[in-house]
């Protein structure tokens, strides 16, 4: 045992055993067990892991009686590959604290006694999980605090499956195991990680800035953030404050499977932390699974997929999203070019890229285009009906004409779309067919035509129907591709 001197972690042990007991002299290098406990006031120890054989270390914290929490710091020394810290029956009932901002590169195991229920809440995490290290937490742990950039696996081995954490930031990754629910009392902002929560697992966010953001994702359980709130990236730029983000500050891709839902709500007030798409989003839940209390947001150069008909609704009704040409961490114009500054797809295979063939009709109650921006639709043959495309001032987030100024955007046509395929019930101020060629363009370099005739045959009370089909010369172009390509194979007959 060596003195540090006064502070946090007053002595340093190493552990040699590869399966041994903390009251064990023999667990030890010195042959003693480390004097912490009521008796010497010590609250705090580093031990490095080294075991005699093997690259795993596993330690039962069968310790002494204590009258508060012992913090454990990993060493810096530490050769063990695996650690797993088995909580039992401490006389005085306080925890085990780890500090694993030493440990580099491993895996951490959080387990009780023989998965014994009555040994919960005896050992716990803090501080930094760094890139290479996996923490495992098999048993319920009191409230997690952590700055994560490795990964944290929540896959309870007892009864007791429901944990608590207060939120984390950083790099790494998140996964919520099948019949486990976390609870995040502040945000989590895995900016440029990975959040996975399988099937029949529950993520629920609560709190006043228990904001959610993931770069990447996997959504086959549930997300509650019925009683969430927003958090602000930027404290002085209002266009980074947010309640759920779908992707990282550049791109990355979320995809909620067809047993994913999503419930959100925000308190009055917070109209301007809407939910938003920063990557691309692939949605494949079933029909109304997923509820927002706010306009979903897709951000400049964001994708929403949808391979599902009519998942997504707002506060009961349809679908309504708001399409932003703006930086996503200002309220900065972006200029794309050309370029749509959001796609919205319709049957898109998460894995592959292929069409997908969506069954029914997609129904989006409302778009709001910021005004200058741009929508890219691409429907790979499937049917979409938008019963409102209207404008929208980011400035001051007013709807419609501002007195003296005009209200511009494009919706780009991405593909070609046979007629009836795509209906707009009102185009912002389009009365006419000729109209609509105001705001809808071809995209992606097509040689088409654009085809737009009235729902009803003769007004437009009922809306636009817009089909975009090849110019015929370049129909006759494909039909003499094909003639010369059956002539040469006769020819080779």
């Amino acid at each position: 045992m060596s003195a540090l001197g006064a502070g946090a972690f007053a002595q340093t042990q190493t552990f040699t055993s590869p399966d041994g007991s903390w009251s064990e002299s023999s667990s030890w290098a010195d042959g003693s067990v480390p004097n912490v406990g009521s008796s010497s006031g010590v609250n705090s120890i580093t031990v490095n892991f080294n075991p005699s054989s093997g690259t795993e270390s596993t330690i039962l914290l069968d310790r002494a009686t204590r009258t508060s929490a012992l913090t454990l710091m990993i060493g810096a020394d530490t050769t063990a590959e695996e650690i797993t810290f088995l909580g039992t029956s401490s006389l005085d009932g306080h925890a085990t604290v780890i500090n694993a901002s030493n440990y580099q590169s491993g895996v951490i195991n959080l387990a009780a006694q023989d998965n014994d229920d009555r040994f919960q809440n005896k050992v716990s995490i803090v501080s930094s999980i760094k890139k290479g290290v996996t923490v495992n937490v098999l048993t319920k742990t009191p409230t997690l605090a952590i700055n994560l950039e490795g990964n944290i696996v929540f896959n309870s081995q007892t009864t007791q499956k429901n944990f608590t954490m207060n939120g984390t930031a950083g790099g790494g990754d998140l996964t919520i195991c099948s019949g486990n629910s976390l609870t995040s009392t502040g945000r989590l902002n895995l900016h440029t990680g990975t959040l996975t929560v399988e099937e029949g697992a529950t993520l629920k966010m609560t709190g006043a800035s228990s904001g959610l953001r993931m770069k990447h994702g996997v959504i086959s359980g549930t997300l509650d953030l019925s009683s969430g709130g927003d958090f602000n990236v930027s404290t002085n730029k209002i266009g980074d404050r947010f309640s759920i983000a779908f992707g990282g500050t550049s791109g990355g891709k979320v995809v909620f499977t067809n047993t994913g839902s999503l419930t959100h709500s925000l308190a009055a007030g917070k109209d301007v932390s809407r939910p938003r798409v920063t990557g691309e989003l692939y949605v494949g839940t079933a029909a109304g699974a997923m509820k927002f209390s706010q306009d979903l947001q897709l951000s400049n150069n964001s994708t929403l997929i949808l391979n599902s008909t009519n998942a997504i609704s707002m506060n009961g009704g349809g679908a309504r999203f708001v399409v932003s040409n703006l930086t996503p961490d200002s309220y900065d114009v972006v200029d794309r070019d050309g370029v749509a500054d959001a796609q919205l797809i319709i049957g898109k295979d998460a894995d592959t890229g292929a069409s997908v063939k969506v069954d029914g009709v997609n129904t989006i109650e409302n778009i709001y285009m910021y005004s200058g921006s741009s929508l890219g639709l691409t429907l790979n043959g499937n049917k979409l009906i938008i019963d409102e495309i209207n404008a929208f001032d980011s400035r001051d987030e007013s709807d419609g004409i501002i007195a003296g100024e005009s209200m511009y955007f494009t919706i780009w046509l991405n593909d070609f779309i046979q007629e009836g395929n795509l209906v707009i019930g009102k185009l912002y101020d389009a009365v006419t067919t000729n109209d609509v060629y105001n705001y809808v363009q071809i995209g992606n370099s097509l040689d088409g035509e654009i085809l737009v005739s009235y729902v009803n045959g003769h007004d437009n009370a009922d809306g636009f129907s817009i089909a975009l089909v090849p110019e015929p010369a370049a129909i006759a172009a494909l039909f003499g591709a094909l003639a010369l390509a059956i002539a040469a194979y006769r020819r080779r007959k």
